[in-house]
């Protein structure tokens, strides 16, 4: 049977998203990553699969925002370990959003009848709640680089599904998602078939406001250089943001 990846720029709903699936019967992990101040209600992540993209990352020597697009490789040791996972009849389905970095490696070794499901979001309400979490260090140093790499990550996105059949993935606006939930739920039962063990949901079975509750704190001035960089990739962004709503 196939398995699912779900993924989506950081802060665009995968998590909420990775909890639906769960509340439909499917199997998001067998150890989930534990919550935390950036995501109290949890993130739905398996952990292996969190650690590896982390382990590889570290390797590469980068974190997970970038001011480039990244050149990430897998050694030797990693392509049989990614092999492994990919392999393994007890992780089939997963929620990372470091996966959309993986995506090419990814789709080498897992079975061909995997389907993937894209969550994307409008980039400055994304930007603006990394910006506000003030968890990252990056982000608080360098603003721009929040919606900066809401372009890499859905630049990366968009890329990959260019390169597979439209039959093997779903791309879903999460705000849309939730405000047709009837529609989109029945979209993704006919996409999932067999995978969905319980079809009979609601948005409340799973959805609760706390999700996107809004942030209060405040944040701190931009430099100069960062508003403009800001202002340049939020223009890039939202042409990017256009594409998606037609893939849609």
């Amino acid at each position: 049977m196939a398995g699912i990846i779900v993924t989506g720029m950081h802060r665009s709903g995968t998590s909420l998203f990775s909890k639906y699936l769960m509340t439909c019967g499917i199997n998001m992990g067998e150890r989930l990553l534990e919550a935390d101040r950036g995501n109290p209600l949890g993130y739905y992540e398996d952990l292996e699969i969190v650690q590896f993209h982390d382990k590889v990352l570290k390797r590469n020597g980068c974190g997970y925002f970038f001011d480039r697009f990244p050149k990430i490789c897998l050694n030797d040791e990693e392509i049989e370990e990614a092999k492994h996972i990919a392999s393994n009849s007890v992780i089939k389905n997963w929620k990372d959003p470091k996966t959309i970095l993986f995506l090419d490696y990814w789709s080498d070794f897992l079975p061909n009848d995997t389907k993937y499901i894209f969550l994307y979001r409008d980039p400055v309400r994304v930007s603006d709640s990394l910006i506000r979490r003030r968890t990252d260090k990056v982000i608080n140093q360098f603003p721009h680089l929040a919606i900066q790499n809401w372009y890499i990550y859905n630049k990366l996105l968009y890329r990959f599904t260019q390169k597979i059949s439209s039959e093997k993935y779903l791309i879903i606006n999460i705000d849309n998602f939730l405000s047709n939930f009837v529609e989109q739920h029945r979209i993704i039962v006919d996409f999932l078939g067999s995978m969905i063990v319980n079809s009979d949901i609601k948005l409340t079975s799973f959805f609760h406001t706390d999700h996107f509750k809004k942030n209060i704190e405040k944040t701190s001035p931009m430099s100069i250089k960062s508003k403009i960089l800001y202002s340049w990739y939020r223009y890039k962004s939202y042409r990017l943001f256009k594409k998606l709503e037609i893939k849609l």
